[in-house]
């Protein structure tokens, strides 16, 4: 989670605010930061995890 923190203070305020869609695996520390930090941003899981999350 520190890593994607240390993105979105790379990225900047302004640039965090339009972002709209985040594609990511389901690690829940991606899901918790992208939250906390941009929360306006939709969630997409990728394919590859959400198939081998359904088996």
């Amino acid at each position: 989670s520190a890593d994607m923190a240390l993105f979105y203070d790379w990225l900047g305020e302004k640039k965090t605010r339009g972002i709209g869609l985040a594609v990511m695996d389901m690690w829940k520390p991606f899901h918790t930061v992208t939250g906390a930090r941009a929360p306006q941003a939709a969630i997409l899981f990728d394919k590859f995890h959400i198939m081998r999350h359904l088996g």
